[in-house]
């Protein structure tokens, strides 16, 4: 990886990253609206310079040959890209939900305002001829300060909630007009990220094609040495041939393939030859379920990705094992009772109760708290009964999490197309 370490594409990235991290400590200076001019200039700075990398970025990108160089750039992207969609939307975000709690304030402070001001006008008015004693003048005297102490506290309260809501509503208004057209020039990270993943793909689809060719040519030589290539399908469909296989998983495909639309991206996951992969997932799992894999075969099996690549679900075998692994740990957890998926139970508990459906804040932030992700990538390889312990990224797990409903639906879909 020493090439990667010295090259231009690294180099590029780094400032890129440098970048955003001046775009993050200007963030206070953007609510000041005596340093607007200044934040204006400074961004349009920011915006040029990212600007410029981008465009040598793509071109070197565009260039890469090596599959290890492709595949620590696209590492280096994803983590930079994560950092630019804090800023791009998790700022706003943040704001956003400081506004929605001074609103708040502000409706219970005016309800106090209303419940005390009923009081007052509900207390009996009693008239005497007699004069007052000088008990009853001090308690009446000492009442009305107390009073005036709660209104002046109630007026203050709403005071201060109008302050907030109108700092916060200019700051938003700010922060989107200043960095508008940073944010846009760094939105084609996305673009890059994903010319190294269709890059990433098109290496795996060629590794596909030369086994292919390899097992043509040399056919004739299994055939005299009475071997035969294995098949990924077996048990109840164990009598049927390679072609009604695949008619029937084109069939499966071609029912639910509608359903990927429905995806919500998350982060560098997006595309039709990951979508794909997350489809050949549920699939091999649904498969499994219905009894018609062959023991011991696995989700990223050679027959397997070349069935799918022949009927153009062109994907990546990694990605296909690493999607059926985590969808199988949570569909299992949402459809047996007896599951031993606590962790998985839990995070799913919490996505589903996410009030910001979008972005899923407080489930990142529970998921990186007391090594959860450490906890639960260990729980999903045992449910698989996997000896290597792979760690799973945050965006793989909350890609599966905030798309279950529409997994489930894809998983319960295909089984019509296992019936013998």
């Amino acid at each position: 990886m020493k090439d990667y370490e010295n090259s231009k594409v690294k180099c590029l990235l780094a400032e890129l990253n440098r970048i955003i991290t001046h775009a993050e400590n200007a963030i206070p200076n953007v609510g000041n609206s005596n340093n607007q001019r200044w934040e204006e200039i400074n961004f349009e700075q920011l915006t040029r310079d990212s600007e410029s990398r981008l465009n040598v970025l793509k071109r070197e990108v565009h260039a890469i040959t090596d599959i290890e160089i492709i595949n620590a750039a696209a590492e280096d992207t994803s983590t930079i890209l994560n950092r630019f969609q804090k800023f791009d939307k998790g700022t706003i975000c943040k704001i956003e939900e400081q506004l929605k709690a001074a609103k708040i304030e502000l409706e219970n402070a005016i309800n106090e305002k209303v419940a005390f001001q009923a009081e007052l006008n509900n207390e009996p008015f009693i008239t005497t001829d007699s004069q007052p004693s000088f008990l009853e003048a001090l308690a009446h005297w000492g009442k009305a300060l107390v009073e005036r102490k709660i209104q002046k506290k109630i007026d203050s309260s709403i005071h201060d909630s109008k302050n907030k809501i109108n700092n916060y509503t200019q700051l938003i208004e700010r922060f989107e007009q200043i960095t508008a057209e940073f944010r846009v020039v760094l939105r084609r990270l996305n673009d890059i990220q994903q010319m190294l993943l269709e890059k990433i793909e098109r290496f795996n689809i060629v590794d596909v094609e030369e086994i292919t060719t390899n097992e043509s040519n040399s056919k004739e030589a299994n055939k005299k040495v009475g071997r035969n290539r294995e098949k990924w399908y077996g048990e109840k469909w164990e009598n049927l041939n390679e072609e009604e296989v695949e008619r029937r998983m084109k069939q499966a495909y071609d029912a639910t393939s509608s359903k990927l639309s429905e995806l919500k991206s998350e982060k560098n996951i997006a595309g039709k030859e990951i979508y794909n992969a997350v489809w050949a997932a549920v699939y091999f799992y649904a498969a499994e379920k219905a009894k018609v894999v062959a023991s011991p075969k696995k989700a990223n099996c050679i027959d397997f990705i070349r069935g799918l690549y022949k009927l153009g679900i062109n994907c990546n075998k990694g990605t296909v094992l690493k999607y059926y692994t985590i969808v199988k740990a949570f569909l299992i957890a949402i459809t047996e009772l007896d599951c031993d998926l606590p962790t998985v139970c839990q995070l799913i508990e919490i996505a589903k109760e996410e009030k910001n459906a979008q972005e899923y804040p407080e489930t990142r932030k529970w998921l990186r708290k007391d090594d959860k992700l450490v906890t639960l990538s260990d729980e999903i390889n045992k449910n698989n009964k996997e000896d290597n312990k792979e760690s799973f990224p945050e965006s793989n797990i909350m890609f599966v999490a905030k798309n279950l409903q529409i997994l489930k639906k894809i998983h319960n879909m295909m089984y019509s197309h296992f019936s013998c």
